[in-house]
C-alpha cells in the first residue's frame, strides 16, 4: 500500500496534534506536524494505533514468563507428534524387533511387506477417524478439554504399544496414538494462537511447528542409543517415552487458562477478559490492543459463528506480523 505523507497543519486534528506521533486512516504512521514526517507502511490501522497508543508488552516481564510457560505445555502437543511420528520408523530397522514379533519371511530386510505396513497404515486409519470428533470436540469442552482428551488416548496408545506381546497390541496401540495426536494437534495450534499477543503471534506459532522437528530429532537420537541393547528394550524403550510429552500436556492443561476466544464463545466474556488484559494488555482491561482483540473475536463469532461450526476454530488477528 503507498505510504500517506502527514496531513497539513490545518486538517490535523486537536487529538492528533496531542499526540508525539499519530496514525492515518489508510495506515500510515507520522509524526507530529511540527516534526519532520516519519512514515511507516502498515496493513491495519487500528492495530498499529493500539500498539502506538498502548503500553508495550515486556517480553521479560514475569507475567510474560508466566506465557511462555503456558505455551510450552501446549508445544508438547507439537512434540508428541513428531515423535510419533518418527518412532516406528526407528524401531522398525530394529532387528530386536523383527524378531520379537515374527516379522520374517516377506517381511525381512528392515521390516517392509504386508505387516509392516498394516501397522504404519493404522495410525493414519486413526487419524482419518478422529476428524470427526477432533473440531466438535475443541468447540464443545475447549482448547483445553481438547488437549486433555487427545493426551489422554495417546497415553492408552502408546502404554498398548509398549507392552505389545503381539502385532495385535501393536495396531491397537498405532489407533489409538493416531486418533490422540489429531485431536491434539487440533487444539493445541488454536491454544496457541488465540493465546498469543498479536504483536508475538507469528514467532510463538512458528515456535509450535519447531517441535514437530525437536520430537522427531529426540525420538532418532533415542533409538540410535537404545538400538544398542539386546532384548526388547531396545525397541520398547523409544516406544515408551511418547508417553512422557503426553502426560506434560494432559497435567498442565488441567491448569491452563482457557483461549480468551473460546471463552467469548461460550459467553463467558468476564473470564476471557481478565485473560486478555493479563497477558495482552499489561493488565489493562482497557488497553488499546484488548479492545481491539475484544471487538475483532466478537465480530468473528457474531458475522460467521465460527466457534458453533466444528469446521472452524481458529482465528488470527488480521496484520498481527505486518
Amino acid at each position: 500500500m503507498p505510504s500517506q505523507r502527514s496531513p497539513s497543519p490545518e486538517k490535523v486534528s486537536s487529538d492528533e496534534k496531542a499526540s508525539a506521533e499519530h496514525v492515518h486512516a489508510h495506515g500510515a504512521v507520522s509524526a507530529a506536524p511540527h516534526q519532520e514526517a516519519k512514515v511507516l507502511e502498515v496493513v491495519n490501522a487500528d492495530y498499529a494505533l493500539a500498539l502506538s497508543t498502548g503500553p508495550p508488552l515486556s517480553p521479560y516481564s514475569w507475567t510474560s514468563i508466566q506465557l511462555f510457560g503456558i505455551l510450552l505445555v501446549a508445544y508438547m502437543g507439537s512434540l508428541s507428534n513428531g515423535f510419533d511420528g518418527s518412532v516406528m520408523s526407528a524401531v522398525n530397522g530394529m532387528q530386536q524387533y523383527l524378531d520379537f514379533f515374527g516379522i520374517d519371511g516377506a517381511d525381512a530386510g528392515g521390516g517392509v511387506g504386508t505387516t509392516t505396513a498394516i501397522i504404519f497404515g493404522i495410525y493414519s486409519i486413526g487419524s482419518i477417524a478422529a476428524v470427526l470428533i477432533a473440531g466438535p470436540v475443541t468447540d464443545r469442552f475447549g482448547r483445553r478439554g481438547g488437549m486433555f482428551l487427545g493426551s489422554i488416548i495417546i497415553i492408552i496408545g502408546a502404554i498398548a504399544i509398549t507392552t505389545a506381546k503381539n502385532v495385535s497390541y501393536l495396531l491397537g496401540g498405532r489407533f489409538a496414538l493416531g486418533f490422540g495426536v489429531a485431536i491434539t494437534t487440533t487444539a493445541a495450534p488454536s491454544y496457541v494462537v488465540e493465546m498469543s499477543p498479536p504483536q508475538w503471534r507469528g514467532r510463538l506459532t512458528g515456535l509450535y511447528n519447531t517441535f514437530y522437528y525437536s520430537g522427531s530429532i529426540l525420538c532418532t537420537g533415542i533409538s540410535v542409543a537404545t538400538g544398542r541393547i539386546n532384548g526388547t528394550a531396545s525397541w520398547r524403550v523409544p516406544l515408551a517415552i511418547q508417553i512422557g510429552p503426553a502426560v506434560i500436556l494432559a497435567a498442565g492443561s488441567l491448569f491452563l487458562p482457557e483461549s480468551p476466544r473460546w471463552l467469548i464463545a461460550a459467553g463467558r466474556k468476564d473470564e476471557a477478559r481478565r485473560i486478555l488484559a493479563k497477558y495482552h494488555g499489561n493488565g489493562d482491561p482497557d488497553a488499546p490492543l484488548v479492545q481491539l482483540e475484544w471487538r475483532e473475536f466478537e465480530e468473528a463469532i457474531q458475522l460467521d459463528a465460527s466457534d458453533k461450526r466444528w469446521q472452524a476454530c481458529v482465528y488470527i488477528l488480521p496484520s498481527s506480523e505486518a
